[in-house]
Parts: C-alpha cells; sequence; structure tokens
C-alpha cells in the first residue's frame, strides 16, 4: 500500500484510528534533502509492510502544529503507532533503523497478543508471516 499524505490534524486522528495494523507516521519536508533521499526506501518499506502497517506522511511545511504538538524537532521523523499509542521513535535517514523498529514493535505486539490469548489471536497469525519470521 502507498504511502498516504496526511492534509489536516483530523486525517492524522482518523489514520491512527486503526485497530488491527501499525501505523507509521513519516514526519518530512519538501526542502527536506534527507527526506527526499530516504523516501524510495521508506516507500518500499511500505510495500514490504502492507500486510501489517500503514503509512501516512506529513509535511511539516504544510502542518507545523501537528510537528510541534507531537515533539518532532528533526527531520525526517518516524513515529511508530500501535492501537492508537505512540510506541517508538526513529529519527533521521535511516531505513534500517525503521525497518529493526517495525519488527520490535511487530513481534511485542505478537508477543502480548500470545499472552493475552494464551497462543491464539489475529495479531499473531498476522504478525507470524514471513517478515518478523524471518527477522527473529
Amino acid at each position: 500500500m502507498p504511502i498516504t499524505d496526511v492534509e489536516t490534524h483530523k486525517d492524522l486522528l482518523r489514520a491512527l484510528d486503526c485497530a488491527d495494523k501499525v501505523v507509521v507516521v513519516e514526519y518530512s519536508a519538501a526542502w527536506c534533502g534527507a527526506c527526499s533521499r530516504v523516501r524510495p526506501a521508506i516507500d518500499q518499506l511500505s510495500r514490504d509492510f502492507a500486510p501489517v502497517a500503514n503509512f501516512v506522511s506529513i509535511d511539516v511545511g504544510l502542518l507545523p502544529e501537528v510537528a510541534k504538538e507531537r515533539g518532532v524537532s528533526n527531520l525526517p521523523s518516524f513515529h511508530i503507532h500501535l492501537a492508537n499509542r505512540h510506541v517508538r521513535t526513529v529519527v533521521g535517514a535511516d531505513p534500517s533503523g525503521l525497518y529493526d523498529a517495525l519488527v520490535d514493535v511487530l513481534k511485542e505486539a505478537h508477543e502480548a497478543e500470545e499472552k493475552a490469548t494464551k497462543g491464539a489471536g489475529a495479531v499473531g497469525e498476522k504478525v507470524g508471516g514471513s517478515l518478523v519470521a524471518s527477522a527473529v
């Protein structure tokens, strides 16, 4: 699934209200060279993680109040959300760091779901696929 551009604060809240997937929020700007250089790798991650994660992008030049409210001071920055909670941040043009953080969040979600349901759960079925299984 391609990265969705967020144009309003309301769009962001709607994107974060996704109970069955991880949501990655990319904070970038049109004038940010590092953001442009890393974008192809982030596009690839969004395709690779499409079954378990949605990616959205915020241009902080257009929505500076959202960046300020969310504590974003460096670009690019990536906030990983699970069950509408911000659980991890990756700062900088670091696609491998974002990949690692996503795998960690998915593994933690899988372990929590397994613990809560004694081994059977929807998250476990989704996370048990090749992305996380091959990363463990």
